[in-house]
């Protein structure tokens, strides 16, 4: 956050937030989370009776490599990834209400946010890595 500050210093004092400046700077990308999740939830029908019924979860591609390989124990994810969908508030350290409102993603279908050297879980038995 220090580079942000430092680019954003000036500005940050003149609104008044600094946060508010890098908020009000978030470029789409198509490629980012929260562009995918809009998509399928205003594009397949049954997204959103699955999302209504606690079926429907949303995250990068290590949430679902460790929900696979965990044996759907774990649904999480570490910061680094959280921040590249760019709905996650590094200042709060938390999914950011406003944006998740912004793009419909509903803050209960993503995965919990924690440390990259957190335990992640267990590989499940059940897993054949084809390997003894």
């Amino acid at each position: 956050s220090s580079g942000i500050n430092a680019e954003y210093g000036g500005i940050g004092k003149l609104v008044g937030s600094t946060h508010m400046v890098c908020a009000a700077n978030f470029k789409v990308v198509p490629a980012n989370v929260q562009m995918r999740f809009k998509w399928v939830m205003e594009n397949v029908p049954s997204a959103k009776t699955l999302h209504n019924q606690g079926n429907l979860c949303f995250g990068t591609l290590d949430t679902w490599l460790i929900y696979k390989l965990t044996g759907k124990a774990t649904w999480a994810t570490d910061y680094s990834n959280a921040a590249a969908t760019g709905i996650y508030d590094l200042w709060a350290g938390k999914w950011c209400p406003v944006m998740t409102w912004v793009f419909g993603n509903p803050i209960g279908s993503l995965p919990e946010v924690v440390d990259s050297n957190a335990s992640f879980g267990y590989i499940s038995p059940d897993i054949n890595l084809g390997c003894s």
